[in-house]
């Protein structure tokens, strides 16, 4: 039966029959309610007066508790003596309605009215059944995708590259102002910095070179052509190559995530909106820079490991003079040519390279990270290629041999 009440219940409320085992009953000021037991497996909560949010809430515990009864397989819910009912407080009884589903019990709601059905259906929202997986796309599907963005990527590096070209034409002919400042701001950050880093790799380089190739040569007795292995290797390959490498993984990367950051943060965008070209502003001034600091770098770096040929040679008891002077008779004008013309070449993609991965960043930090790397690749790769396609026109053209 129900416990006696706090405060008056609603004159109608049903009460439940004397037989009736008692397990709990609580009570919230307006709102009355009992849980009998007419059924060894059946418990009937019989609710009554005011249900909304606050009262509801000894309601929820309740049935949450009938869920460890282990006897318990049927739960009724009595709605018929509920006037005041409002959605929150339908939340919170469906909540544990569902709670006492989920463990396996038959849940019923008895004597539900019209206006308690409507608010009912207020908080119950059918979640309808999952979708079919979509298909994934076909290979033509994906192919095509990928030639357009292809397509698409070519087209804008083609266009920033002739823009590049207009603007250094115009500052030629000196009719666009071309800004020394920024050009040597952009020189020291990106060329001058790096030379610690140069001179390093470039020693061992060369050390490297050197003890491999007298040692090789020793068994036969003519070290002495070490000499041409390090000065020609440094001076056509290794130099333009290694530096170019080193600038752009240090300098591309700079440029490239300095760009990114400001085309995320739309400020590529404002400068257009006030007529200045990114271009102009940004990509022009450190092309120049990187074209200077590159092949100064790379001549740095042929000196460097033609010195560290010569210790070699030092320890390994060669004459340095006489290596100084095979060494200077090996080279020609041509090799240096060679190796500045591939450090410009190198710098170009560089810069062009960083500039263009820059501009292209769309999305938050993780996209100038992501497309930071992937200007640092595509840079490398690059330069590999590029350095394949000189090397191979410049030995069939017979400018090869030593």
């Amino acid at each position: 039966m129900l416990a006696a009440s706090r405060g008056p219940g609603p004159p109608d409320a049903p009460r439940p029959s004397p037989r009736a085992r008692t397990e709990l009953a609580s009570w919230a000021r307006g709102m009355r309610f009992g849980v009998s037991q007419p059924s060894p497996d059946r418990v009937s909560v019989t609710l009554a007066g005011d249900l909304t949010l606050d009262e509801a809430r000894a309601a929820y515990d309740t049935l949450l508790e009938l869920a460890d009864r282990p006897d318990i397989r049927e739960v009724w819910v009595d709605f018929a003596a509920v006037e005041a009912f409002d959605s929150p407080a339908a939340g919170s009884v469906s909540e544990a309605c569902e709670r006492l589903r989920d463990v396996g019990k038959r849940v019923e709601l008895v004597n539900v009215g019209p206006r308690q059905r409507s608010t009912f259906e207020l908080v119950l929202v059918r979640v309808p059944p999952p979708a079919a997986a979509p298909r994934p796309p076909s290979l033509a599907t994906r192919l095509r995708t990928s030639s357009r963005r292809l397509v698409r990527g070519a087209y804008d590096f083609a266009d920033l590259v002739l823009d590049t070209v207009g603007i250094s034409a115009r500052v030629l002919v000196r009719r666009e102002r071309a800004r020394c400042s920024s050009i040597v701001d952009q020189a020291v950050h990106l060329g001058v910095n790096a030379f610690p880093v140069v001179l390093l790799l470039s020693f061992l380089t060369g050390l490297i070179l050197a003890f491999q190739a007298a040692y090789q040569l020793r068994r036969f007795g003519v070290e002495i052509y070490m000499a041409d292995v390090v000065s020609l290797g440094m001076v056509r390959e290794f130099s333009p190559i290694m530096t170019a490498i080193i600038l752009a993984g240090r300098s591309g990367a700079a440029m490239t995530a300095e760009i990114g950051t400001m085309a995320v943060r739309e400020e590529l965008s404002a400068l257009q909106t006030t007529g200045i070209n990114p271009n102009a502003y940004l990509v022009f001034p450190r092309l120049c820079a990187v074209t200077l600091a590159q092949p100064a770098l790379t001549v740095l770096s042929m000196a460097i490991g033609i010195g560290a040929g010569l210790i070699t040679a030092f320890f390994f008891g060669l004459p340095v003079p006489g290596v100084y002077a095979a060494m200077q008779e090996t080279l020609t004008t041509s090799d240096f040519a060679l190796g500045i013309s591939k450090s410009v070449l190198f710098a170009w993609v560089i810069g062009f390279t960083a500039c263009f991965m820059g501009q292209r960043t769309r999305g938050g930090a993780r996209a100038v990270g992501r497309n930071t790397t992937v200007s640092v690749v595509a840079a490398i790769l690059l330069i590999v290629l590029v350095d394949s396609l000189v090397t191979t026109t410049w030995t069939t053209a017979g400018h090869g041999d030593v």
